[in-house]
């Protein structure tokens, strides 16, 4: 036999790991901005230009081999 607290703790395990895993992206993403604007320079990170971030993380590894750190 099976009870309705047992059913409400499936749902209840299933919202939980939802809204915990949502929330650990929501909470990730200033370090993960912070990481990929690590990569370019001053007058790309404040311009407006959209260029796909695949784009910019390899332009960035660029200046870091050609620059140094």
């Amino acid at each position: 036999m099976e009870y309705g607290l047992d059913k409400r703790s499936n749902a209840l395990k299933i919202f939980n790991t939802t809204f915990i895993i949502v929330w650990l992206l929501v909470a990730c993403f200033p370090f993960i901005w912070t990481f990929w604007g690590s990569f370019k320079v001053r007058a790309d990170f404040f311009s407006r230009a959209s260029e796909p971030w695949e784009l910019m993380l390899y332009l960035g590894l660029q200046e870091i081999m050609h620059f140094g750190f």
